[in-house]
């Protein structure tokens, strides 16, 4: 049953999702990076904040009901559901569906937002009228510090599609992306909570037939390495992604192999190469170009 602060249908700037299980250590951290979050403290855009629980049976809803009930600003909506599900891929499916907001993300217990995050983020969507949006790969190590920090140079659609990006090239960063609600028309709800180490990468395969991924160089967020995760099963992911990818060509092959040079050049150059896909801030103008 849901625990909801406001049953308001309302649109709202953004929707977030937190898909979560048994999360007591870092689910504190998670909710706070959300909903401490510089545009919402400041009343410059209205959040729906969905934590989609799988029943846990520590104490991770006691802490998400009580950070809740601190929370008092009419900028935000948290609405909470606890229920069994098969992981959390049938989770983010859940919570999909119950989506409000005109952008969405969705972020994991564990990872966190930077403070202006989605300040960037409605900056950067109003003033270049894009659809789907990414920053820098940002890691974390288990006590939060950042420890690395890269810029991407450039998500091809095609080369999505099959699956290059985590085989070749990088990943394309979960809890750095964020897409407009309308996008979500062209998920299969059913088939993603099928999914068990991949259904990020359903997500962004079915996105890309229809809009490019852009790219902000900026600090959105990020992924805390911590045990126990799924991203540790590796192998599986990659098998699962390979099930759900296009056979690769040769030159697919080729233009990764270029692509990957080019992420490692610095960003003046990626910018060169990428014009029209990377936003970078511009000092004078003030805002990402």
């Amino acid at each position: 049953m849901p625990d909801s602060r406001s049953d308001s249908e309302m649109n709202y700037d953004f929707t977030v999702i937190t898909p979560c299980y048994n999360a007591e250590r870092y689910i504190a951290e998670t909710m706070l990076s959300v909903l401490n979050n510089s545009v919402f403290t400041t009343g410059k855009a209205t959040l729906e904040y969905i934590i989609q629980d799988g029943a846990s049976v520590d104490g991770t809803l006691d802490i998400i009901r009580d950070i809740s009930q601190n929370i008092d600003n009419k900028n935000i909506s948290i609405k909470i559901y606890s229920e069994k599900d098969s992981g959390i891929y049938q989770a983010l499916s859940r919570a999909l569906t119950k989506v409000n907001g005109h952008i969405c993300s969705y972020i994991n217990a564990g990872d966190y937002y930077s403070f202006h995050a989605f300040e960037i983020v409605k900056q950067v969507f109003a003033d270049n009228g894009i659809k789907w949006l990414t920053g820098l790969k940002v890691l974390y190590n288990d006590k939060s510090h950042v420890v690395h920090v890269s810029l991407p140079y450039r998500y091809r659609g095609s080369l999505i599609r099959k699956g290059a990006y985590g085989k070749l090239l990088p990943l394309i960063q979960q809890e750095s992306t964020f897409w407009i609600n309308s996008l979500n028309d062209f998920l299969d709800m059913d088939y993603l909570a099928s999914l068990e180490f991949a259904g990020d990468y359903y997500l962004w395969r079915e996105f890309s037939r229809h809009e490019d991924l852009k790219i902000v160089e900026a600090w959105l967020g990020g992924f805390k390495f911590h045990p126990g995760q799924i991203s540790e099963a590796r192998a599986e992911y990659l098998g699962e992604l390979k099930m759900l990818s296009e056979k690769m060509t040769v030159f697919d092959y080729l233009l990764s192999l270029v692509d990957l040079v080019l992420w490692g050049t610095p960003s003046q150059v990626k910018k060169y190469c990428n014009p029209s896909g990377l936003y970078v801030y511009d000092h004078k103008e003030e805002r990402y170009i």
